[in-house]
């Protein structure tokens, strides 16, 4: 167990699409200019000991390379990954993919009871979550009004998740062990709800009592409280204990400041499910008598359906990863990809379909070694070339508009709101950012002063000083094209 502790985004205004039609060449001189300052740039910079990577290129797949630095060199992207994941699930699937999550039961129902087990099945549906559920119980409660539209009114079994459109496993590769009890890198399973994190509230009281400790859905989680208020809040930690759905909270806050709330990764997000599916039919006063069960590898009996719940489209899907960088939406895109084209879900599939798919396109393969959909894993890497190719692909594509509007618009929202502030490019560059402790990147579509569209992508890894320095360094790379 490791300790670190903590979105939403506008809508973006309508901007003209990329064209890949150059509104004048470029010429000689100017990118020859542009090559110098660009590696000026990069020199001045006080990243001497970083790998640096960028590459600029033009929309027009006939335009020459307008200057470049590492650009076929691999890069961990971070969340740029996450620009791959959402554009090959939009070309394959198509923009108006929905999740399912069907309802079935065993035995039979009469006068209100269902003698028999009630029985919850998906394929990554993300959409039980307060990103679309506005009822305070990420949708459960429509889930009991189908039950008693239904004339069920008690379960006399037991509630199953049947997990097996998933194959497993829950956590991708070489994720960080000192992540895995935070919000950002919860499991990926078949069912998920509430984001599969429940928000841990801790706060300080007098000097010397512990620590009032609220967990909202309250009690899924087993919580050690060994916290003190104390005059030196100190060693402050909140972290679940890998492998169970126990949270450990220890050290100490100062006497009566505000707290620490963090969202707590839960270990078994379908066990999870059926707690708050439990919940919400006792609140509507659905009595179920029976236990919860996780079913991995299906079931062998025959079910008789009761109902369906489709999601929202996968372009309003992408456009929560995109735009507030959410990444295990992103892993749940991207395990749809491989459940579509195989009927199971899993991280290598997935993964392997995302790269066919780029490769496809044209993208040059030896730029790619992709692993998960959210860019949490180390083991991914992308070159700022294979990633420019992919945006410039995308621009041809007939779901081009849709992607491009799921896009953080820069200085306006999402991941992008603070980024290239004060410049030309505000409001009007659209891209996507990552960041992970010493690897940064930035991607995505620009427009120079005489109309010229240009795909961008700007690497840093390995950065042992401050990230804003990277962030610097890249924003500057981008107002090249765009202007200051």
């Amino acid at each position: 167990m490791a300790c670190s502790i903590g979105v939403a985004g506008g809508q973006p205004a309508a901007q003209a699409l990329p064209s890949a039609v150059a509104a004048r060449p470029w010429s000689a001189g100017e990118i020859e200019t542009l090559s110098q300052q660009l590696r000026a740039v990069i020199a001045k910079s006080p990243l001497d000991s970083a790998h640096v990577g960028a590459i600029l290129l033009p929309v027009d797949p006939a335009g020459p390379l307008v200057a470049q630095f590492n650009a076929e060199k691999l890069f961990v992207p971070a969340s740029t990954l996450k620009l791959f994941t959402t554009a090959a699930a939009l070309d394959t699937l198509g923009s108006e993919y929905r999740f399912t999550t069907s309802f079935s039961h065993t035995g039979m129902v009469k006068d209100g009871v269902l003698h028999g087990d009630l029985i919850v099945r998906s394929n990554g549906d993300p959409s039980f979550s307060a990103t679309w559920c506005q009822d305070g119980d990420f949708c459960m409660g429509e889930i009991a009004g189908h039950l008693l539209s239904k004339g069920i009114h008690e379960v006399r079994g037991s509630l199953i998740a049947d997990t097996s459109q998933f194959a497993g496993p829950l956590l991708g590769p070489a994720w960080e062990w000192d992540d895995l009890s935070y919000y950002y890198a919860t499991p990926v399973d078949a069912l998920s709800c509430g984001e599969n994190t429940v928000e841990v509230s801790a706060v300080p009281g007098q000097p010397g009592a512990a620590l009032a400790i609220r967990a909202v859905p309250e009690g899924y989680f087993s919580i050690k409280n060994q916290a003190i208020a104390r005059a030196k809040g100190e060693d402050f930690c909140m972290a679940r204990e890998l492998g169970t759905e126990t949270v450990t909270i220890s050290g100490a806050l100062a006497p009566r400041g505000k707290g620490v709330t963090a969202a707590v990764s839960v270990n078994d997000p379908a066990r999870y499910f059926l707690f708050n599916m439990k919940n919400s039919m006792s609140k509507k006063g659905i009595r179920v008598s029976g236990g919860s069960q996780v079913i991995r590898e299906g079931l062998a009996a025959a079910a008789v359906p009761l109902f369906e719940r489709q999601s929202p489209p996968l372009q309003a899907v992408c456009a929560v990863v995109n735009r507030e960088s959410h990444n295990l939406f992103a892993e749940l895109t991207q395990h749809a990809v491989a459940h579509a084209r195989t009927g199971k879900g899993d991280f290598a599939t997935g993964a392997a379909l995302v790269r066919q798919w780029a490769t496809a396109l044209g993208v040059d393969g030896d730029g790619m070694v992709i692993v998960d959909g959210s860019g949490l894993s180390r083991k991914n890497m992308i070159s700022p070339k294979a990633m420019a190719e992919m945006l410039r692909a995308m621009v041809r594509r007939p779901v081009f508009p849709i992607y491009y509007a799921s896009l953080p618009v820069a200085g306006s929202h999402g991941s992008m709101a603070r980024r290239l502030t004060g410049t030309k490019g505000e409001g009007v560059v659209h891209g996507k950012v990552g960041y992970m402790t010493g690897h940064s990147s930035i991607a995505g579509y620009a427009q120079d002063q005489q109309g010229r569209w240009v795909v961008f992508a700007v690497m840093v890894n390995n950065n042992a000083g401050e990230p804003k320095e990277a962030r610097m360094l890249q924003d500057e790379i981008v107002t090249l094209i765009v202007g200051r």
